[in-house]
């Protein structure tokens, strides 16, 4: 009896496919995005922010698609801008993250991690730029203490 080889599965077809940027064609959705243009900028490469949110998404909000499809993802992170957008830098160093703990975790509930990068545009004095707050939340919308990873 000869023995039959066992073959490898085919490769997996996603379920549907996202067509990155579909909806943030200007021509379409001018008002939305000249809204997203002057408040959620790509710093690092003024001009084409495009790219910046189509980063954002796939390493962000793909994962919560099922709950928050694209532009409710995006919706949703001008919503939260709109929330969180008065803070005013002036302190320096412990006391300006002291003032976003303190602020942060009474608008939103928790406190969030903070990611800094060196200026790399002026080398004296050094500083350090805020990159990112990262805060999660649960489907309904709480925030929550973020999985340790």
């Amino acid at each position: 009896m000869s023995e039959k080889r066992k073959l490898p599965p085919p490769l997996a077809r996603p379920r549907r496919w996202i067509r990155m940027a579909a909806w943030l064609d200007e021509a379409a959705h001018p008002a939305y995005v000249r809204n997203l243009s002057i408040r959620w900028l790509d710093l690092k490469n003024p001009g084409k922010s495009q790219g910046f949110w189509s980063h954002e998404w796939k390493k962000h909000g793909t994962s919560s698609a099922n709950l928050y499809p694209q532009q409710a993802y995006f919706n949703l992170a001008m919503q939260l801008h709109n929330r969180l957008n008065n803070i005013s830098p002036g302190a320096s160093g412990n006391q300006l993250l002291s003032r976003l703990n303190n602020y942060l975790g009474t608008s939103i509930g928790n406190v969030p991690d903070f990611k800094c990068q060196l200026d790399r545009t002026i080398t004296t004095p050094r500083r350090n730029l805020l990159k990112e707050a990262i805060s999660c939340n649960n489907p309904s919308d709480t925030a929550i203490d973020c999985p340790i990873s």
